[in-house]
């Protein structure tokens, strides 16, 4: 959960919340009134089946912001799923949700990237996922100013349109880009461009 909040099967939801369903589990009452901002991620391409589905346990519910981690090597929670304090380099390409002291933002991370040693939930997708349509080539955004590290070419999130604003956790800040009305051809393909605007600490 990322925003708002959400009730499915009698649970609630609040951002920093996340569960696991397995295959074939039954869902009821899913409600978000006041709406809610949500990140779904599939093991496999995803097939949804009519009929009353397989009863099972709902859970488990993690809330990763206040989690005790018991190591460097954080929390797993999934295969090729992992809570980390600092997590290390993906050796391949990887989704990340990652908090600046408020909220949680998703993005895609290209392998060998150097991430910020901030409360990070690392996803390496599975053999299946990756043949996902457009999971695993993601569209790119080209940066402009902010620290010379960052890498120029900056992933985004594949099937939804570009944001009008990233907000990129870098080591003890957060790294804000505004979109701005142009785009830049690279390697063959419209990028959209987004400007430096601010930056601000990641409380402790």
């Amino acid at each position: 959960m990322l925003r708002g909040e959400l009730t499915e099967s009698g649970v609630l939801y609040r951002p920093g919340d996340w569960s696991f369903r397995p295959a074939h589990a039954h869902r009821t009452g899913l409600t978000a009134p006041g709406g809610a901002l949500v990140v779904a991620l599939f093991d496999a391409p995803p097939r949804w089946l009519p009929g009353p589905g397989t009863p099972s346990p709902v859970g488990p519910r993690v809330h990763l912001p206040s989690t005790t981690l018991p190591g460097s090597d954080g929390l797993q929670l999934r295969p090729g799923t992992r809570l980390c304090a600092a997590p290390e380099p993906p050796h391949s390409t990887a989704v990340l949700l990652t908090e600046d002291g408020r909220d949680w933002y998703w993005r895609q991370a290209p392998a060998g990237e150097r991430l910020a040693p901030v409360r990070t939930l690392i996803r390496i997708p599975s053999p299946q996922e990756r043949r996902i349509p457009g999971i695993a080539t993601p569209g790119y955004a080209l940066l402009e100013g902010g620290p010379l590290e960052l890498p120029r070419l900056y992933p985004l999130l594949p099937g939804v349109p570009p944001p009008e604003r990233l907000h990129i956790p870098y080591y003890a800040r957060t790294q804000h880009y505004e979109q701005i009305a142009r785009q830049v051809c690279v390697d063959g393909l419209d990028r959209p461009v987004y400007r430096w605007a601010y930056s601000t600490a990641i409380a402790e």
